[in-house]
């Protein structure tokens, strides 16, 4: 079985950033938990990303992508660098190449 949703249970939440992944053996489970940089609607809206996606739903999304292609004999340290590694990516092609590991608003 692949199950695999994103969703917060704030009904009022605009952009849901709350998702988990089961593996399809089910022998891995995780609950991923995105942060958008803070925004406020209508006058100061998020940074958007490819598919409409806030800073936390690309986050939450690339993390269960890169988890979902992770084998068995992978190491969850390697994969969590991995997935790591992907979201800084993402960060600098549409944030700038500027873009600090360690930068909360991006």
């Amino acid at each position: 079985m692949n199950i695999q949703a994103v969703r917060d249970f704030d009904k009022e939440c605009v952009y849901p950033e709350d998702g988990w992944y089961v593996s399809p053996d089910g022998a891995f489970a995780m609950v991923t938990d995105g942060c958008s940089e803070p925004y406020s609607l209508p006058d100061r809206p998020p940074f958007m990303y490819p598919g409409n996606l806030s800073g936390g739903q690309m986050v939450s999304k690339t993390v269960q992508k890169v988890f979902s292609m992770a084998k068995k004999e992978d190491s969850l340290k390697e994969t969590v660098l991995q997935a790591n590694e992907e979201v800084w990516s993402v960060q600098q092609e549409h944030r700038g190449k500027n873009v600090a590991r360690d930068d909360a608003s991006t």
